[in-house]
C-alpha cells in the first residue's frame, strides 16, 4: 500500500474551492449620537430681548449625555458676556465632569472666568472657579447630589423633563434640598401640541423653577421672573407667562 501524506489528500479534495468567505467588519458605532440642539431666546410679554440667546446641542455617549452650550447674555453690570459649556453626565443627568468659560467684555478689555465639575470617587460633586484676577474658589457637597441646574444655563433643566415620576426629592447641587412635581399638562390654544409643564421648588427658599417639557425634551422655563423659551416659540412663551408670570 502506497501511504499519500493527509496534506496532500486535503489539498487535492480542497482544490476547486480555495477561495475563503470575506470577513465581515463589526459596524461602527458613534460614540456620540445627536439627541437634540437648538436655540433658547429670552422672551418679555412678546418681546424678544436683545442680545441674549443660548445655542445648545445635547448628545447621546456611552456612559450617558454630553452637553455643549454656547450662549451670549448681558452681565449684571449692563457689559455684554458670553460663555462655552461643555457638560458629561450620566444616564440619569447627574453630573460626571464639565467645563466653562465665561467673558465678560469691560471696555478695553476681557474679564476670563473659568469653571470645572467634578465627581469624585464616593459621589460628591466638587467645583472650582478660578475668576479674572486668578483668585480661586473650590466648593463641595456633603453627599451626592442628582443634578446640577442651579446656575445661568437652561438647557441643564432637560433633566427636570427627563426625571421619572418616582423621583420627587432631588438634591440639586450643593445639597439644596427640593421637591419636584408631577408633569401637569400645558395646553396651546389652536395646538395639537403635548405640552407639560413641572416645577421644582427649593424647600429652604421657596425659589421655583417652572419646567416646559415636550416629548421629553425641554421646551422652555420660567424662572427668576423671565420667560425662556426656544426660538420661534412665541406662543409657549405667552401661555407660560399667562399662567406662571
Amino acid at each position: 500500500m502506497r501511504l499519500v501524506p493527509l496534506i496532500a489528500v486535503l489539498s487535492g479534495c480542497s482544490g476547486a474551492s480555495t477561495a475563503q468567505k470575506p470577513v465581515v467588519e463589526p459596524p461602527v458605532v458613534p460614540a456620540e449620537t445627536l439627541w437634540d440642539r437648538g436655540t433658547f431666546i429670552t422672551v418679555d410679554k412678546a418681546a424678544i430681548l436683545p442680545d441674549t440667546e443660548e445655542n445648545f446641542e445635547i448628545y447621546r455617549t456611552g456612559e450617558g449625555y454630553k452637553f455643549v452650550v454656547k450662549y451670549k447674555r448681558p452681565a449684571p453690570t449692563g457689559e455684554l458676556s458670553d460663555g462655552e459649556v461643555t457638560l458629561f453626565t450620566d444616564a440619569k443627568l447627574s453630573p460626571l465632569q464639565g467645563n466653562m468659560i465665561s467673558t465678560i467684555h469691560m471696555p478695553g478689555r476681557d474679564e476670563i472666568t473659568k469653571s470645572s465639575i467634578q465627581r469624585e470617587p464616593d459621589g460628591r460633586l466638587t467645583t472650582q472657579i478660578v475668576a479674572a484676577d486668578g483668585k480661586t474658589e473650590t466648593a463641595a457637597s456633603k453627599q451626592p447630589n442628582d443634578w446640577y441646574i442651579g446656575g445661568t444655563i437652561t438647557t441643564f433643566l432637560v433633566a427636570l423633563c427627563q426625571a421619572d415620576a418616582g423621583i420627587s426629592a432631588p438634591v440639586v447641587y450643593p445639597d439644596k434640598a427640593t421637591s419636584l412635581g408631577p408633569h401637569k399638562p400645558l395646553p396651546i390654544e389652536g395646538s395639537d401640541r403635548e405640552v407639560t409643564s413641572r416645577i421644582l421648588v427649593y424647600e429652604q427658599s421657596r425659589r421655583q423653577v417652572i419646567a416646559a417639557c415636550e416629548a421629553g425634551k425641554l421646551a422652555g422655563e420660567v424662572a427668576r421672573g423671565t420667560t425662556i423659551v426656544r426660538t420661534g416659540d412665541l406662543a409657549l412663551a405667552r401661555v407660560l407667562e399667562q399662567w406662571y408670570r
